[in-house]
């Protein structure tokens, strides 16, 4: 059986880069069927020469023309206080995008299939006494690819524990209640409560079982 055919003479991909200044604008002159938001350093809107109506763009949105239809030029919109650099890939054809499922620079299946087979918990009861710390790196090891939430549950009847990055605290567990926190950044829980706190702690991992 010969093998297939295919051509690829009307498909063109080419980069883009724009920083919209702070409360301003910025306009190019491209031509394509579709554009693709590959990096921002926040949401921004888009317009076009044929249809002007700005829409919200940012970083993973694509616009794809209908059937035969181009752009010609687009203007970009930021109504925020800080200059936003974008990139973009634009031309003819159609971008996938998977970023969204790598992990550590390696495609999984993970964040598509969050089953038990695919996470693993880890659980402790920590008596903390008053002043002290635990610190929770978010570093994995093993099989354990990312951290996907972390549990802290106060048993305390009246004293509260803090939540902070290390620097500043920016949450409070108070007494007879649990707080999650969604992520795989380093995070430490302080008792500053004047006496020692019983609380548990469960993490969740994504884990590679591929």
């Amino acid at each position: 059986m010969a093998n297939p055919k295919f051509s690829i003479n009307k498909t063109a991909f080419n980069p883009l880069s724009l920083i919209i200044p702070a409360g301003g604008e910025v306009a190019a002159n491209i031509t394509g069927k579709f554009i693709r938001c590959m990096e921002a350093d926040g949401p921004f809107e888009i317009a076009f020469e044929e249809f002007p109506k700005r829409f919200p763009f940012d970083l993973g949105v694509e616009l794809i023309t209908y059937e035969d239809e181009l752009f010609t030029k687009i203007r970009l919109f930021n109504s925020g206080s800080e200059a936003i650099a974008c990139e973009f890939l634009y031309g003819y054809g159609e971008i996938k995008d998977d970023r969204l499922n790598v992990v550590q620079r390696r495609i999984t299946s993970i964040m598509q299939n969050q089953d038990a087979e695919n996470e693993f918990v880890t659980s402790a009861t920590v008596s903390l006494a008053n002043t002290a710390s635990i610190a929770f790196s978010g570093v994995p090891t093993g099989t354990q690819v990312r951290r996907k939430a972390l549990i802290v549950t106060n048993q305390d009847s009246a004293g509260s524990l803090e939540i902070s990055d290390g620097t500043n605290v920016g949450a409070i567990v108070f007494k007879e209640s649990n707080f999650l926190l969604e992520g795989a950044g380093p995070i430490e829980i302080h008792n500053n409560s004047g006496g020692a706190i019983t609380c548990k702690f469960m993490e969740v991992w994504y884990v590679n079982n591929l």
